[in-house]
Parts: structure tokens; C-alpha cells; sequence
């Protein structure tokens, strides 16, 4: 009889607290996986500021630095034409941009300068 009710009570128990385990929510994080990635080249630079890329065959890309809804990460010693890689993303709500120098091959980052820029738009 008491290894009866020590199973049942063993058994309620087991069942109880799964049940009570089930009905808590899984946390929710919109965690995008999702990145645009872009190159271009840095035409602007105001530390602090912000930042305006040179985009080829595309509107020039424009970051304010101050902005609290975006999370801009800069790549140390960026300086007016580098060229760059661009990830723009979305987490929790809130965009993110990283900003790193780059340096790879077969990609069209922009005019170096004004002028460049000009000659390119003729």
C-alpha cells in the first residue's frame, strides 16, 4: 500500500510539474538573420556625427551617428575614401550597421573622390 501511494504521488507529481513547465512561454527575441550587405566608399566623415558612403550606381548611403533607434559600429581608423563593407540589419526592432574596412577583390566600392565621382556620372 505505500509503494501504491508513493507511486501515485511520485506519478502527480511528475505530471504536475511538466504541465506547470509547458505553460511557460518561450522567451521571443526577433533575432533577423537577415543582413543587406553593400560596398561602397566612405565620401563624408564627421566623427561622432556621421557618415556618408559613395555607393556605385546607387544613392549615397548616409548613417547618423546619433541616432538612438540605430546601432552604428565603425571600424577603427576609418578615414574619407576607404573602402568599405556595409551590414544593415534588424534586432529586437532596433537597425544595426557595421562598418568595416574592406579590402576583397571583384566589387565596385565607389569614387575615391568628388572628381572621381563627377567623371564616373558623365
Amino acid at each position: 500500500m505505500k509503494n501504491a501511494l508513493a507511486a501515485a504521488l511520485a506519478a502527480i507529481t511528475l505530471f504536475a510539474g511538466s504541465a506547470a513547465f509547458a505553460q511557460v512561454p518561450a522567451p521571443t527575441t526577433d533575432t533577423s538573420r537577415k543582413a543587406d550587405v553593400t560596398y561602397g566608399r566612405v565620401k563624408e566623415f564627421t566623427e561622432g556625427q556621421k557618415i556618408v558612403l559613395d555607393v556605385n550606381n546607387a544613392p549615397d548611403k548616409s548613417f547618423d551617428l546619433t541616432d538612438q533607434n540605430t546601432k552604428v559600429t565603425l571600424a577603427k581608423g576609418l578615414k574619407v575614401g576607404d573602402p568599405v563593407k556595409v551590414t544593415e540589419r534588424t534586432v529586437n526592432g532596433k537597425k544595426v550597421v557595421d562598418i568595416v574596412h574592406h579590402s576583397g577583390g571583384n566589387v565596385k566600392h565607389g569614387a575615391k573622390t568628388r572628381t572621381e565621382e563627377k567623371e564616373q556620372n558623365k
